[in-house]
């Protein structure tokens, strides 16, 4: 049996960084539990500093492909105050694409220690679970436990992982032979279809400060449009307008002032960077981003530092991988151009 996680950073988790030690559950399960509970493989598709309402959809696209019989789904636990947060029709779809690829969902509620307040979402899984069947772990803290010990914010130390983990398993041993439990499921399981759909389109620069793409619609109907993509984040990192016009009518729909650059960019990492996220009801639109003639706020950064740049045109993006659209209904999307000219430079181009 193999089981494929999906989930953020306290899913990442595995040992830590400077002494080795294991502090993330999945590694826990691994190295103490697969045993027991007859798993040959666990194989982590993670997307930490994410949502699921962005990375989190391109990752459960590779996690259907590799077929597990499991999939353990941790939600809750994610970074809500910037990028895209997964909306209803998200969560349903997920579920929907693992029954159809004839996978079991089970849904792994964890709090958010010390304290177990819990996001609205949490309540909407929970009706799903309970409506369908679907199987659930309902992570619980126990009120003379050692909080500070077992976890660092959200994520988990060495006794918060392992105490994750045993409970795991025994609800994973009670959870019994995953294809007899999915053909229950899918016998009840009647909802419309509402999987996102994703598509992604290759990049060759190495860098850019303008982009523009066009993107296409079925005719009619109100649609869910995210662009993101992988990227190398940091000090460079800049703020950018984004420019969504209709393409039929020359229109311009929205324009807004963004930023790539957040509180941890005092050291550079990879990560998905939400570019846009709309809601749209145009057929075909063109989407302009380019980086802004001014610094981020630099005092917002968890670290002091003094070496910031002091000159906006030093800032661009670094692509680290494709672009990614993500769409409620069909689409089709097509870069025309990504360069590091400046923005008028770009706009006299087009």
């Amino acid at each position: 049996m193999r089981i494929g996680v999906l989930g953020a950073s306290v899913s990442a988790q595995t040992l830590r960084h400077n002494s080795k030690e294991v502090v993330g559950y999945v590694e826990f399960l691994r190295r103490h539990y697969m045993a027991d509970i007859s798993v040959t493989e666990i194989r982590q598709f993670t997307y930490p500093g994410n949502r699921l309402g962005d990375a989190g959809l391109i990752k459960l696209g590779a996690l259907l492909t590799y077929r597990p019989d499991i999939c353990l789904f941790e939600p809750l636990v994610e970074d809500v105050t910037r990028g895209s947060e997964a909306d209803y029709g998200d969560y349903l779809g997920v579920y929907d694409a693992l029954i159809a690829n004839g996978i079991l969902p089970v849904t792994l509620a964890l709090p958010w220690p010390p304290y177990d307040s819990r996001r609205k979402i949490a309540f909407t899984v929970e009706r799903l679970c309970a409506t369908y069947d679907l199987p659930l772990i309902q992570m619980r803290i126990p009120a003379d436990a050692d909080t500070d010990a077992m976890f660092a914010d959200q994520h988990t130390n060495a006794s918060g992982g392992d105490f994750y983990a045993a409970n795991i398993a025994h609800a994973l041993r009670a959870i019994g032979a995953p294809a007899q439990r999915l053909e229950e499921i899918r016998a009840r399981w009647n909802v419309p279809n509402s999987r996102a759909i994703a598509r992604s389109v290759a990049m060759h620069a190495d860098e850019f400060r303008t982009l523009q793409l066009d993107v296409t619609f079925p005719a009619g109907g109100l649609t869910r449009f995210r662009l993101l993509q992988r990227q190398k984040i940091g000090p460079f990192s800049p703020l950018y307008q984004l420019v969504i016009t209709d393409r039929e009518t020359n229109r311009e729909i929205r324009r807004t002032q963004l930023s790539a650059w957040d509180p941890w960019c005092h050291f550079v990492r990879f990560g998905y960077t939400v570019l846009a996220d709309d809601y749209l009801t145009e057929q075909s639109i063109g989407i302009e981003i380019s980086t802004l003639p001014s610094l981020p706020d630099y005092s917002q950064s968890r670290r002091i530092m003094t070496n910031w740049s002091t000159d906006p045109a030093e800032l661009h993006f670094k692509p680290a991988g494709p672009i990614w659209g993500i769409s409620s209904t069909e689409f089709s999307l097509s870069l025309k151009d990504a360069s590091l000219r400046p923005r008028s430079e770009a706009v006299r181009r087009g």
